[in-house]
């Protein structure tokens, strides 16, 4: 409850701040921002939801890291991580992996980029 009540008057006293012209920038750049950022990750989260069955499809015989959506969903983050061993990927299927790495490097560089310089 203290916690609460703590968090309620610091923003009270940022909002009550909020007439000092530099606190004010700082204020709505960052609310800007977090707005842009927002939009980022919905778009980033969409766009690896519509790659998961794909890549279930692709690997999901051969690994069982891409056996379930949940699971899968966990490998394509992984993927955009850099963490994910694209060698034992390319090894199983060279031809759609391939079209799967350009696909999801590149058509989320243009459209993140694109949405987080909309505003």
């Amino acid at each position: 409850m203290e916690t609460l009540a703590m968090m309620f008057c610091a923003l009270r006293m940022a909002d009550g701040a909020r007439g000092v012209q530099k606190v004010n920038i700082i204020f709505l750049n960052l609310l800007q921002s977090s707005q842009l950022l927002m939009t980022f990750m919905g778009t980033l989260l969409l766009i690896n939801t519509c790659f998961t069955p794909l890549a279930m499809a692709i690997w999901g015989h051969y690994l069982p890291g891409y056996k379930t959506f949940n699971d899968a969903n966990n490998s394509v983050f992984m993927i955009a991580y850099s963490k994910g061993d694209i060698e034992i990927l390319m090894n199983i299927n060279s031809f759609w992996s391939l079209i799967f790495m350009l696909v999801y490097y590149l058509l989320p560089i243009f459209i993140l980029h694109s949405a987080f310089h909309m505003a």
